[in-house]
Parts: C-alpha cells; sequence; structure tokens
C-alpha cells in the first residue's frame, strides 16, 4: 500500500535506523530491523540496519518542526521526493499520527513520546562511563582493562561483556574455569563497577548446559514454525530455537532463566543482543523453498525479509505470524527484562 503526502519543507530527518547523514536526501528509506551493522545507507533502499522508527521530523522555512509516525510494524520503504513523504508498506494496521510544534524540535519531539507512552527512567549508574567490546576472554584480561583505566586516570563506571563469559557461547552459563564467578563478584565489588553480561536471542538447543532449552521446550513458549513445530534457527551457539514473548507463559520463563544467571554471577543490568531477531540463515533452518512471504510482488529494500532473519511465516502465541510483528521482538523482549530486573 502506498501512502504519500506533502510536508512543510524538504528539511527532513529520521526514518531510521540507518547510517547516513542526519538530514536525508532524496532517496528510498527501508525501514526492518536486521543484524547488519556494517551497511552504510546510499538512498537506493536496503540500507536498514537494526531498528524500526517509522517517524519523521521536518523543519519548514521558518524554523518551525513537525512529525510524522506511521505507527505500522511490517516492512516499508519511505520515499523523500522534495517535501513529498510516501511510505511504501506490505501490510499491517495504518495508523498516522501527526504532531505540531515551534521552532525548538525539543517540544515537538516531546509531544511524540508522550503519545507514544513516554520513556523507562534509566539507573543513575547507566549514565556512567563505561567500556565494552568482543573479546576480553578471561577475568585477567577484564582486571587488566580495570587497571589501565584507573593508571591512565579515565573514569570507568560499567563494563560489559560479550558472549566471552558464555560456556561456547549459551545463554545463561559462566565459562567458571575463564571467570570464575567468586573471583568476578570479587573483583567488581571491589572495584566498586557495575557488571552487565550479553544475552542473545536464541537459545542452544544441542548439547545444551544451562536449562533455557529444556525448560522452554518443557513450557512450549518458543517460536514455532507452519507445522506447530519449535522453529530451528542458527546463530553463534549453533541450532537454536526462539522464546516467543507474546506467549502469557514466556514472561516467567525468561525471569527464572535470567535468575539462574544471577545466581552464578549477580549482574547490575542485561545487554539484549541479537533479537531483530538476527539469524545466520535466511528464513528457518532446514528448510528449502519458498513462501508466499518470497513472492511478494513488492520487496522492502528489494531483499527476501527472511534475509538474516527467521521465516515470516513463523507462528507467534494467538496465530500471530512473524510477517505482522517481527518489528516488535525486541520491544517484548526488553519489556520481559525490564520486568525482571525491577
Amino acid at each position: 500500500m502506498s501512502l504519500k503526502g506533502a510536508v512543510a519543507s524538504p528539511n527532513i530527518y529520521g526514518f531510521g535506523e540507518r547510517n547516513y547523514d542526519f538530514k536525508l536526501n532524496n532517496g528510498r528509506y527501508t525501514i526492518w530491523g536486521r543484524d547488519e551493522p556494517k551497511v552504510v545507507e546510499t538512498g537506493n533502499g536496503g540500507g536498514n540496519v537494526y531498528g524500526h522508527h517509522p517517524v519523521g521530523l521536518v523543519r519548514d522555512q521558518k524554523g518551525a518542526h513537525s512529525i510524522v509516525y506511521l505507527r505500522n510494524s511490517n516492512g516499508m520503504d519511505v520515499v523523500v521526493d522534495n517535501s513529498k513523504i510516501e511510505f511504501l508498506v506490505v501490510g499491517g494496521i495504518y495508523d498516522l499520527a501527526f504532531f505540531v510544534g515551534d521552532n525548538r524540535p525539543d517540544n515537538v519531539v516531546s509531544l511524540y513520546h508522550q503519545y507514544s507512552g513516554n520513556w523507562t527512567m534509566m539507573p543513575f549508574w547507566s549514565m556512567g562511563n563505561q567500556q565494552s567490546r568482543w573479546g576480553y576472554q578471561d577475568i585477567h584480561r577484564i582486571r587488566t582493562i580495570i587497571n589501565k583505566f584507573k593508571d591512565y586516570d579515565i573514569p570507568l563506571d560499567v563494563m560489559w561483556n560479550d558472549l566471552d563469559y558464555m560456556q561456547e557461547k549459551e545463554d545463561f552459563t559462566i565459562n567458571s574455569a575463564k571467570f570464575p564467578p567468586a573471583e568476578m563478584k570479587n573483583l567488581f565489588q571491589t572495584e566498586k563497577k557495575k557488571w552487565v553480561p550479553l544475552i542473545d536471542a536464541g537459545v542452544k538447543v544441542e548439547r545444551a548446559r544451562a536449562r533455557g532449552a529444556s525448560e522452554g521446550i518443557k513450557r512450549d513458549i518458543f517460536i514455532k514454525n507452519f507445522k506447530g513445530d519449535n522453529m530451528p534457527g542458527k546463530v553463534w551457539p549453533g541450532r537454536v530455537h526462539f522464546p516467543d514473548f507474546f506467549h502469557p507463559k514466556c514472561d516467567a520463563y525468561w525471569a527464572d532463566m535470567l535468575e539462574d544467571l544471577y545466581k552464578k554471577m549477580p549482574f547490575d543490568g542485561i545487554w539484549l543482543d541479537m533479537n531483530e531477531i538476527a539469524n545466520f540463515n535466511n528464513g528457518e533452518l532446514d528448510r528449502n523453498g519458498k513462501t508466499k512471504y518470497e513472492e511478494i510482488p513488492y520487496q522492502p529494500g528489494n531483499r527476501e525479509l527472511r534475509t538474516k532473519t527467521i521465516s515470516m511465516d513463523a507462528v507467534h502465541y494467538g496465530n500471530i505470524q512473524e510477517w505482522d510483528v517481527h518489528e516488535l521482538f525486541s520491544i517484548m523482549q526488553n519489556r520481559a527484562t525490564h520486568k525482571y530486573l525491577k
């Protein structure tokens, strides 16, 4: 479906997420979350990265600001043509909202925030000085990094760990040989630093050490394929299933799994990663052929929407298809995680 209209000027910003100039030039901009950080936007479609933000800010010739927001969770392209905006959307609900402000952009952004429910207040420490990267292979490396910050008199409040701390990249585990929990706890308490571990969206199902897979299967809270079986994907630990955060029992499952990790090594926050949902396969693992969603006449970004994610006909609780809620997985996971952390 095409929705097209004129705005006050060609000074248009937003419609993310992408790596691009601040002001949008004339072009086609895809909105569809995917785990592809290396892409640089060209304005030709397909430059989309992690987030889904179908909201644009316009600054007119007199300096007044307004916002146009299409509240839709399906794949889309946004075409900017001077002072015209066109939404090319493949389905879902079409709920347009407009906000009119003044010469201060923060005022109209505040109206948008109020409409969308405002934001959760972050803990004070999360606004401090933080260090994060992949490759901290053991506790000795973490201790060295903390000491280097002190040597160079650089403030440091929080350390983040990528999946290096896990056993074979499996959620809810700790490699106790390289990251002894007692030593880790003592280090962060002594140095008065916060610790934030990474958790991926995919739960390892083969040769699993933690109970993430067994409990997920027992409680029947994983996303299903079109046959009704737990849909397999592939990410860092290998074969995985993905929790279905639309399922009414999934929040309790997720809280229990995070609590298992917390009991091994207390943490202060959680780094939720690869929840676009990211998948190393294009669609369901071990499945050949195309679904009807690969045959649609218009593909945002000029590529199949299942590229580097799960199948569009994957089924969530309530018989909801991934096609319609792909862009809601991360916020549903965020909500469940925030509920636990409170």
